[in-house]
C-alpha cells in the first residue's frame, strides 16, 4: 500500500487520492483512444466506436475535473459540517456517477460493435481502469466522505 502512510485514517486524503487516480485513469484512457484513432487501417466501425468513446471519455475527464473542483472547494473552506461542504459532496457524487455512466457508454459500444480484437483489447484495458477507479471513488465518497 504505497499511499497508506500518506492517507492514514484521513477521509479527505482518501477521497483526494481516489479522485486523483480516477482522473488519471480517465485521462489515460482518453489519450489511448486518441492515439488508436490515429492508426492506419481502421474500419468504418472502428472509427465510429473510437469517435463515440473519445467523446464519452472526454466527458468523463471533465466530470472528474468537476469532482476535483468540488473537493478543492471543501478543502479550501476546511469545514466538515457546513451546508456548502454537504452540497459539494453531493456534487462529487453526481459528477462521479456521470463519469461512470460515460465510461459505461464507451464500454457498451466496444462490446456491441464488431471492432477488431486487438483494438478491443487495448480499449478494454483502458476503459476498465476508468470504470474501476470511478466506482471506487464513488464508493469511497459514499462511505467515507459523506460526513464533510
Amino acid at each position: 500500500m504505497p499511499y497508506a502512510a500518506k492517507i492514514k485514517s484521513n477521509p479527505k486524503k482518501l477521497c483526494s487520492y481516489s479522485l486523483k487516480f480516477a482522473l488519471a485513469a480517465a485521462s489515460d484512457a482518453y489519450k489511448t483512444v486518441v492515439k488508436i484513432g490515429k492508426s492506419k487501417g481502421l474500419t468504418t466501425t472502428d472509427k465510429a466506436v473510437l469517435a463515440d468513446c473519445k467523446d464519452s471519455l472526454k466527458d468523463s475527464v471533465e466530470e472528474l475535473q468537476q469532482c476535483k473542483e468540488a473537493l478543492d472547494s471543501i478543502n479550501r473552506n476546511n469545514s466538515t459540517s457546513s451546508d456548502e461542504a454537504k452540497f459539494q459532496t453531493e456534487n462529487i457524487k453526481t459528477w462521479a456517477s456521470a463519469a461512470l455512466t460515460d465510461e459505461y457508454t464507451c464500454h457498451d459500444e466496444i462490446e456491441e460493435e464488431k471492432v477488431g480484437p486487438t483494438m478491443k483489447k487495448k480499449l478494454d484495458a483502458s476503459v476498465v481502469k476508468v470504470s474501476r477507479s470511478a466506482s471506487i471513488l464513488l464508493a469511497i465518497v459514499n462511505g467515507y466522505c459523506s460526513n464533510y
